[in-house]
């Protein structure tokens, strides 16, 4: 029996003494700022920096997700075990319409660049309004990031 190109590649990575596999968790966290490079979110758990994983936002009963990278987590002073974990997107595939970059600059007017300067250069909260002009950010929560 013959096979194809794609049985042959198949069978050549399973051959191979490099195999090596993913592991991921779903971590509860919620959205507490965007901008057009990437998000802020506090959760229970630390992340590792430089950590990639899938950030899966619901608004309005609609699911929108991107990759992300974790540049920083630190633990909230003061708060128990709460941690502040700052995500960047990564482009790891072309936006499309369940993109949640897409959506945030879409939906909340942030600039296409990668530039981190949303609205008039000041940072918004995930309700969209001015950070500082309406109290505290809404309770957002994002349905889980997989790292």
């Amino acid at each position: 029996m013959t096979q194809t190109r794609g049985e042959r590649v198949v069978d050549l990575i399973l051959e191979a003494d490099d195999r090596y596999g993913v592991l991921g968790r779903q971590v509860p966290v919620r959205l507490v700022n965007f901008s057009a490079s990437g998000c802020l979110l506090q959760g229970a758990s630390s992340l590792e920096p430089q950590s990639i994983g899938r950030l899966k936002v619901v608004f309005d009963g609609e699911q929108y997700g991107d990759d992300v990278r974790v540049a920083r987590c630190h633990e909230v002073p003061g708060a128990g075990s709460l941690y502040s974990v700052g995500v960047e997107f990564v482009w790891t595939a072309r936006p499309d319409r369940a993109s949640l970059r897409r959506f945030l600059r879409t939906r909340f007017l942030l600039p296409a660049s990668g530039g981190g300067s949303p609205i008039d250069g000041k940072e918004v909260w995930a309700n969209g309004q001015p950070n500082g002009t309406r109290g505290a950010p809404p309770q957002r929560r994002a349905e889980r990031v997989d790292v």
